[in-house]
């Protein structure tokens, strides 16, 4: 259903593009950690999982999270990771060096 989701969402946002209709987002923007968060959660991560990854605590993940959600005027955490998505506003193929847990080096 998620994915359903996700293709769904990814299709409308195709459509009204090719029609020449913008979305009502000017220019949205994520903070680094917003965007880590979300990228994380798109690749299946539990809060526990990004929290260990990022190190900082699963509090602080719903947080960015919420914000996320917030920001991008969504109703979930799937829609917002859709919608992150199809804007670019995170990249599943890479995540930034200076926002990864570097306590084991």
């Amino acid at each position: 259903l998620r994915d359903l989701m996700v293709a769904a969402w990814n299709f409308h946002a195709a459509a009204l593009r090719s029609c020449g209709i913008k979305g009502d987002e000017k220019n949205p923007r994520l903070p680094p950690r917003e965007a880590s968060c979300l990228r994380w959660k798109a690749l299946g991560k539990t809060d526990e999982d990004i929290a260990r990854i990022l190190a900082i605590s699963p509090y602080t993940v719903r947080f960015h999270l919420e914000a996320a959600r917030t920001r991008l005027n969504t109703t979930n955490t799937t829609h917002t990771v859709a919608k992150a998505l199809a804007l670019g506003l995170i990249n599943l193929s890479y995540e930034p060096l200076h926002l990864l847990n570097h306590a084991s080096d």
